[in-house]
């Protein structure tokens, strides 16, 4: 049965995009990777964590100590997570085999952000599930005023 945030866009404020271009091309030939919290269902906050891959250049692992103190504040801040993101230095702006096997917050959406002739290419999706089939879905990502 699909989750009832299955196919609901990422809803973000209008600063949230050029906050996570900017984080992202600190260094666009790694992976980088952080949250979006916000009050109720609009991101409004970016927490970028760093990755502690083995490979960067590949994968992305969020950083467990500044992954647990992102938590802590959304939690002190009243916000809930809204939207976990990251970049394909190397690859599509879709999730990969590992980004679905490492799929552990289904509740929230996945912007995933590729550099294309020096534009950011980014794509919203959330995990839905239909029958025996789980994945993610391709969703709108849409500026709240």
């Amino acid at each position: 049965m699909d989750s009832p945030r299955a196919l609901e866009p990422i809803r973000l404020a209008p600063d949230i995009l050029p906050a996570i271009e900017a984080d992202l091309a600190c260094t666009p030939d790694l992976e980088r990777c952080g949250l979006i919290s916000g009050p109720g269902r609009v991101g409004q906050t970016i927490h970028p964590i760093p990755n502690c891959a083995a490979d960067p250049k590949r994968a992305f692992s969020m950083a467990p100590e500044e992954l647990i103190a992102a938590f802590a504040r959304i939690e002190a801040a009243g916000e809930t997570l809204t939207a976990i993101y990251h970049s394909h230095p190397n690859g599509r702006a879709s999730p990969s085999a590992s980004d679905v096997a490492q799929a552990h917050y289904r509740e929230a959406g996945y912007l995933i952000g590729v550099w294309t002739s020096g534009a950011l290419q980014m794509r919203g999706f959330r995990w839905a599930a239909a029958n025996a089939a789980e994945g993610f879905v391709e969703v709108e990502v849409a500026i709240e005023a």
